[in-house]
């Protein structure tokens, strides 16, 4: 008889089991691996990073200017466009750009394209309107003798109704008989009426003002109307600097009357909008920029304050300017309130026009050789202000008085001095997720102070 021999098989090991495996086991595998040393790393990381962290800084000297910025144009001194009074041709020229003039000077002159049609009309017109001038002031002048009346109408009235009210019964002086009812009442009627014809002729003199004035404005009209139809001498309305003549003879021109001049027939100055702009005269070589600012920050703005300009067609450059004048009473557009601000470029270069778009910084206050901390470090509690002081790894709260400020700095008048680390910025808590195997970590802007294991 046979005995059978057992056979005894071992299991194969872990690493074994990983060597016998399929691939996609293998890779399986090493995943979970990798995954496990993950959490691990960070957990571990985590821990011994947990904690606040915080931007710190210096308290340090230096130098602050608190300004406003505001933004506006380049405008020359005393410029005005001038226009053409008439409708017609240019005929001469009396100027080229760069020239300097004197108020009242040739600049032009317009032959008027009008027919005779449509200048009799126009001076028909004219002569209608001052008509109806006239008389609108001969209706003022005779409710002037009306008024007088009706004055001189009430006192008597006045005096019939006082000398009856003052002697009971004494006699009418025309009748010769006591007063009755029906006289008396009489009496009180004559001086209601009298007012009230009074009242209703002073409304019509008051009124007659307003058609006096109506009728003046239509005389100026006409007046301009007839001027558009003659020919025309255009003179300098100011001295300054002639610059963007875009006419020569032959041109045709439009009628506008924002110009001073000087026809065959009369000479007279007016001003309106409108017509051909054919030039301009100002002083160029004054420049200023107008800004207009906020009610907020108005109060901090004074005549004569420095002001540091930049112009987007100078990248790079600023320019020395000086606050010269402001408005007292503001504009309101749209609920915000604006005061006009005007700031003198100082010794401008040449190649700086006008027109061209401008930023200024008004420099409103300044301090030197203060000690400062930037802005983020000064918080406020009950409207005091203090700062978050770090010492041995302490934090505590220091109350401070402040300064001026600047875009990132903030004068320290008394507090801290000189070297005190301030907190500057806001806390970070929790356990970090970063992975210990990414290279480190750090901060930016500042020392990254730790609190924690």
């Amino acid at each position: 008889m046979r005995v059978a021999n057992a056979v005894k098989t071992e299991k194969p090991s872990f690493l074994g089991r990983i060597r016998q495996a399929p691939l996609w086991e293998k890779g399986l595998m090493l995943l979970i691996v990798i995954g496990l040393l993950w959490f691990i790393g960070t957990q571990a990381f985590g821990q011994k990073n947990s904690g606040s962290q915080y931007q710190t800084a210096k308290a340090q000297r230096g130098n602050i200017i608190a300004t406003v910025s505001e933004s506006g144009n380049v405008n020359a001194g005393s410029q005005t466009q001038v226009t053409s009074p008439s409708d017609g041709i240019v005929q001469q020229v009396f100027v080229k750009n760069g020239d300097q003039v004197t108020q009242g000077e040739k600049l032009f002159t317009v032959k008027s394209t009008a027919t005779p049609q449509e200048k009799a009309s126009a001076y028909a017109s004219y002569e209608n309107a001052l008509a109806n001038y006239d008389t609108a002031i001969q209706a003022k002048q005779a409710l002037v003798a009306t008024l007088e009346k009706d004055r001189q109408a009430i006192l008597n009235a006045q005096d019939a109704v006082n000398y009856q009210s003052n002697n009971p019964g004494a006699s009418n002086p025309t009748t010769k008989q006591p007063y009755n009812q029906l006289e008396i009442d009489s009496l009180n009627s004559a001086l209601t009426n009298a007012q009230e014809t009074f009242a209703a002729d002073q409304t019509r003199y008051d009124q007659a003002d307003t058609a006096i004035g109506a009728a003046s404005a239509a005389v100026n009209s006409q007046s301009l109307a007839y001027q558009y139809t003659q020919d025309a001498t255009v003179v300098a309305p100011i001295a300054g600097t002639v610059a963007n003549l875009s006419v020569q003879p032959g041109d045709a021109v439009t009628a506008s009357t924002a110009t001073a001049t000087s026809s065959s027939s009369s000479s007279s100055s007016s001003s309106a909008n409108g017509g051909s702009v054919v030039l301009s005269i100002g002083n160029y070589k004054q420049l200023s920029i107008l800004a207009q600012v906020n009610e907020v920050d108005i109060p901090k703005i004074k005549i004569g304050q420095n002001a540091i300009v930049t112009l987007d067609a100078f990248p790079g450059e600023t320019f020395a300017g000086k606050v010269v004048r402001m408005d007292s009473v503001g504009t309101i557009t749209s609920g915000v309130v604006t005061y006009n601000v005007t700031i003198n470029l100082l010794a401008p270069p040449s190649s700086v026009k006008p027109g061209m778009s401008a930023s200024v910084a008004i420099q409103t206050a300044r301090a030197d050789n203060v000690i400062t901390v930037p802005s983020t470090a000064v918080q406020m509690i009950n409207g005091a202000s203090y700062v978050k002081v770090l010492k041995k790894g302490q934090v505590s709260i220091v109350p401070v008085k402040t300064g001026i400020s600047d875009d990132t700095n903030t004068e320290i008048i008394s507090g801290i001095s000189a070297g005190t680390v301030v907190m500057t910025g806001t806390s970070t808590s929790g356990t970090s997720t970063t992975s210990p195997f990414s290279g480190g970590f750090g901060g930016k802007g500042g020392v990254l102070f730790r609190r924690g294991g």
